[in-house]
């Protein structure tokens, strides 16, 4: 954890105006279980981020109960953001991920950034809103705006060229009314 955290700390000093971030470094599976676990429903996150090594590593971090364990953690209106590699998995293999994810959050999207092999699922169980306006408010902040351009993002348009699936792309491909 020490050394991890000199390489986090110059992000999470960082002012990126209205967000606010509290990192945890540790195991996703074992901290959310421990989470729920503790004192009752324990504490509910706005956004869960995981973005663990490859699935045929770390298999578990890819399943159904995993998705919905992050869930159960998530406030009512919170996201879940998982990390794919693209880069050695079959389309197949890719298809049952987005299908077990969607399932557990009705509310799914996809985005590509730039030319990475990978895919960015973005879940949550109240419906997404990409609103223009709202990126370009937080783009105003010199750290977001910074963070962002590090992956070529420097406005709504640059965002939204990464979508690949819209939640009612997805359900269109998984053959789902």
């Amino acid at each position: 954890y020490k050394a991890a955290g000199k390489y986090f700390n110059a992000v999470m000093t960082k002012d990126y105006g209205p967000i606010k971030l509290n990192h945890h470094i540790a195991d996703a599976r074992n901290f959310l279980i421990a989470n729920k676990t503790k004192q009752g429903a324990g504490t509910l996150y706005d956004l869960i981020i995981s973005q663990p090594s490859d699935p045929w590593i770390s298999a578990n971090l890819f399943t159904e109960e995993f998705w919905q364990l992050a869930s159960s953690n998530l406030n009512e209106d919170g996201i879940f953001e998982q990390w794919i590699q693209l880069y050695s998995i079959d389309p197949k293999h890719l298809e049952i991920a987005l299908r077990t994810f969607s399932q557990v959050f009705p509310n799914s999207m996809a985005f590509k950034p730039g030319d990475a092999a990978e895919l960015l699922l973005i879940g949550s169980k109240q419906e997404l809103e990409l609103d223009s306006k709202k990126i370009n408010e937080l783009m105003k902040y010199k750290e977001v705006k910074q963070e962002l351009s590090y992956i070529g993002i420097n406005d709504d348009a640059d965002l939204l060229s990464n979508l690949v699936l819209s939640p009612a792309a997805i359900n269109k491909l998984l053959n789902r009314k």
